[in-house]
């Protein structure tokens, strides 16, 4: 809520030219609060997994960002 109200009435106050609209404003203020939620399931999500996961892949010969994309992320996901 408080989101909201910076959105549409600071950051007016602020940038004197800018002009939101409240539908405009309401949009951004959900995206930023689900942004940083589903960011931290995620990571939680990803540290859970054991590390020996990453040494398999490694060990295996994948690079590491091969490591996250195959073994990492479809089981935190």
């Amino acid at each position: 809520m408080i989101d909201h109200y910076f959105f549409y009435f600071a950051l007016p106050m602020a940038f004197n030219d800018l002009r939101i609209a409240p539908f405009t404003a309401a949009v951004v203020t959900i995206m930023i609060n689900s942004g940083a939620y589903i960011a931290e399931i995620t990571r939680g999500a990803v540290l859970s997994i054991h590390k020996g996961f990453r040494e398999a892949g490694l060990a295996l010969g994948l690079s590491r960002w091969e490591t996250i994309r195959y073994v990492i992320l479809p089981l935190a996901l």
